[in-house]
């Protein structure tokens, strides 16, 4: 997605679209800006929210399984290019990503991120899932195609730390 679109898509004003720009172009800002959103969910957010998963949270996801009766089987990793649009099939178990929630997590709705990193490796883009059919304890989140666990990350994770 272009900076254009995010501008359009959160109706920034003219002040917003400066601030955005800015941010939009730099991973290493990027990267401490969702530092500082972890660091106000910490202390403030989950006052508020619980520990409910809700747009802005700042979380560690990975697909752990296809789920029972996946719509699309999911992809090899021996034939898996990262961002192709020509991998076939859904995300293959163990891809993990981490980002921002841009929806709450919800029964019907897709899981909507703002990813900054994928397997590791800084990648700042929009992954959407398959719808999301239960959410279970232990952080699991079942879609349509896929089963993740999807939780809140630790502010050590916002500083980059690798995923375990």
């Amino acid at each position: 997605m272009t900076p254009k679109f995010y501008r359009l898509f959160f109706s920034l004003t003219a002040d917003d679209r400066r601030s955005f720009g800015a941010l939009a172009s730099d991973a290493e800002v990027i990267a401490a800006t969702v530092g500082a959103s972890a660091v106000i969910w910490r202390s403030r957010g989950r006052e508020i929210f619980g520990d409910m998963l809700s747009a802005g949270t700042f979380v560690e996801m990975w697909k752990v399984s296809a789920s029972v009766r996946p719509m699309v089987e999911p992809g090899e990793w021996a034939g898996w290019v990262m961002g192709s649009t020509d991998n076939a099939g859904s995300l293959p178990a163990g891809y993990a990503m981490r980002g921002v929630l841009l929806k709450p997590l919800q029964v019907g709705a897709p899981i909507r991120l703002l990813r900054v990193k994928r397997n590791g490796i800084t990648a700042i883009g929009e992954f959407t899932s398959s719808a999301v059919v239960a959410i279970r304890p232990e952080h699991l989140v079942e879609t349509t195609n896929s089963i993740y666990v999807v939780r809140p990350a630790d502010i050590t994770s916002a500083q980059g730390e690798e995923m375990a």
